[in-house]
């Protein structure tokens, strides 16, 4: 399956935070089988929140790591990413009109990630 993870799942792999650990046992993230990806977007927010939050080399570490390893996909106007980007944010907002919440979530704790969005739409994302 392939993944496009938003700025805040990034964060939190970073710090290595309890939400990281639920979203890679949920969605096995770091298994061979996944396809991973970032927007040239979430790059430029997590390179500007760690400056903001003076990271010290321990996570500037980890997140120059993490970007080394995960492609990041350029975002134009004509890009699909942006049909995505709505759709990630109307999900994330609870107003989606053809992606309902899992049970047991709420709309906003899943922060702005493609949880529950078909693999078809993550598939035409990372072409």
């Amino acid at each position: 399956m392939h993944y496009l993870l938003d700025t805040n799942i990034l964060v939190h792999l970073v710090r290595n935070s309890e939400k990281s650990e639920e979203v890679q046992l949920i969605f096995n993230l770091f298994d061979a089988a996944q396809s991973l990806y970032i927007s040239a977007v979430s790059k430029g927010e997590l390179l500007s929140f760690a400056k903001q939050s003076a990271w010290g080399k321990s996570k500037m570490d980890k997140l120059f790591n993490i970007l080394g390893v995960i492609p990041s996909v350029p975002v134009d106007g004509s890009s699909p990413l942006m049909d995505a980007y709505a759709d990630i944010d109307a999900y994330s907002q609870g107003k989606h009109p053809d992606f309902q919440t899992p049970a047991g979530f709420s709309s906003r704790n899943m922060g702005k990630m493609i949880y529950g969005l078909r693999q078809q739409l993550c598939c035409w994302i990372c072409r």
